[in-house]
């Protein structure tokens, strides 16, 4: 029996915490609360129809792979972030994807860079939670440096826009990472996934190498600039 101990992937303390494979807030903002009279139900690779009566439920989180200070206190301000730009996307939907663009003050009015930079940090923990969960042999110590550091990752890339027509627009998700590897090595490279809330969806893309570049003329990162974001059409050509 193995009694040693997981280590948080961040700080290397010892893993006592599980993160929502889903922010709670959009679970309830697209959804409601579940309870006994109006429960949610879960499917994976795994389970199908799995009933759930608490966005808190335990199949709605990882495995234990974080400290309690990292996935509170250090990136609490990460989690904030998001939760307000998900909150501003979510109620100006209809208008944001209409005009095919939004202005980024308008989520974050007391400071539009550090907003986005730290809504850019929260799917850096997602991401690097869903390759502890799923066991890819990637090195994400980027991830982990960014986050510690509080400063953008080189070559992490986010997409904002429309659910794809293919997904069930009431509902929350992420997909299966897709992994790419290096053609010679076979080592694992790069990674991408989808996470939907609604009729919304946010593609994030990383890679280990400076020389694998990523992301489309419309992908957003923190370096580039946080007055405007263009949305995504996911599954056309960029």
């Amino acid at each position: 029996m193995n009694d040693v101990a997981a280590k948080c992937w961040i700080c290397g303390d010892v893993a006592d915490t599980r993160e929502h494979r889903i922010k709670r807030t959009d679970i309830r903002q697209v959804l409601g609360e579940a309870t006994q009279q109006k429960p949610l139900f879960v499917h994976n690779d795994d389970k199908r129809n799995k009933r759930v009566q608490s966005t808190n439920a335990k199949i709605l989180r990882g495995e234990k792979d974080l400290c309690a200070r990292c996935n509170n206190e250090l990136t609490q301000p990460h989690d904030k972030s998001w939760e307000r730009l998900s909150s501003y996307l979510y109620e100006n939907w209809t208008i944001i994807l209409k005009n095919g663009k939004f202005r980024v003050s308008k989520a974050f009015p007391a400071g539009a860079g550090n907003g986005m930079r730290n809504a850019h940090l929260f799917f850096a923990k997602l991401l690097g939670c869903a390759v502890k969960e799923g066991d890819v042999p990637i090195n994400i110590t980027k991830l982990a440096n960014g986050i510690k550091e509080n400063r953008p990752i080189n070559n992490f890339w986010l997409s904002i826009g429309a659910t794809p027509e293919t997904e069930t627009i009431d509902s929350v998700g992420r997909t299966n990472l897709l992994v790419t590897h290096d053609n010679r090595s076979g080592d694992a490279v790069a990674l991408s996934q989808m996470y939907t809330f609604g009729e919304m969806s946010v593609i994030v893309e990383f890679s280990i190498s400076d020389e694998l570049l990523l992301g489309n003329k419309l992908s957003w990162h923190p370096m580039h600039g946080t007055k405007l974001i263009f949305l995504s059409k996911f599954g056309e050509n960029q």
